[in-house]
């Protein structure tokens, strides 16, 4: 199965690579692109919401689920400003979230334990998986 997975920087686009699709092979969007109808076994295709990059994850989004993380946006702020990250990027990768929101997308809200499981277990019956993260927790990068 082949996961989309567009983020925004500092949403919980780590967490969900390495601990909720931990058993999925990561392959980065431009190599995606390339040879994804080669592709077999369970992927996760990856990368930031960046605006010269909206065309093909909309296309990608025609046949392939997404979990979309989410954070509280001011906390997420917060953390592109104490890395001294340029706001105007976070801004343009926030508004691209509106621009991918369709049937196939599933949206995840980190910061939430309650509503987060709630995600979980649709994301697991809609798309007949058994994600489990185990222990939720930040990780930094």
């Amino acid at each position: 199965m082949i996961i989309l997975l567009p983020t925004v920087k500092h949403t919980g686009s780590h967490f969900c690579l390495k601990q909720l699709l931990k058993g999925f092979v990561p392959i980065q969007l431009k190599t995606a692109k390339k040879d994804i109808k080669l592709l077999s076994g369970d992927m996760v295709v990856f990368d930031h919401l960046y605006k010269h990059k909206m065309r093909l994850w909309r296309d990608l989004l025609k046949e392939y689920p997404a979990i979309v993380p989410l954070r509280n946006k001011k906390a997420v702020m917060e953390s592109w400003m104490s890395r001294g990250e340029n706001l105007e990027d976070f801004h343009e990768q926030w508004a691209m979230l509106k621009s991918i929101v369709c049937k196939r997308v599933y949206f995840i809200n980190i910061d939430d334990p309650l509503m987060r499981e709630r995600q979980l277990e649709t994301i697991n019956f809609d798309l007949g998986l058994n994600l489990d993260p185990g222990k939720w927790e930040v990780i930094r990068k």
